[in-house]
């Protein structure tokens, strides 16, 4: 069976950031793991199975890391998947080199 990616009640809360900030910040989160089930629809016809189930493994590292309002707001706009996307070859740099 696929691995898929986790669902948005298993994200962890925000710990810091105003009651607003938060809201704010998981409208973003909510958009950028929407933008990300289209990319990975895709991903996993062309990805081998082991490799599929990485990218979503390092996808669900990075945005679980980001519990401050504060990053998702920053990082907003069509800037944030390139955020996120170099965040995860950083994660993933890090594994193989450790290898």
């Amino acid at each position: 069976m696929t691995r898929t990616l986790m669902s948005i009640s298993q994200l962890p809360a925000f710990t810091s950031g105003s009651e607003k900030q938060k809201e704010w910040a998981r409208v973003l989160r909510i958009d950028a793991m929407s933008a990300a089930v289209g990319q990975l629809a895709v991903a996993q016809k062309h990805l081998p199975k082991d490799r599929y189930e990485k990218v979503v493994s390092l996808f669900e590292q990075v945005i679980c890391s980001h519990i401050d309002a504060k990053w998702w707001i920053d990082s907003r706009g069509e800037r944030l998947g390139d955020v996120i996307h170099n965040e995860m070859q950083s994660l993933l740099d890090a594994e193989q080199k450790g290898k």
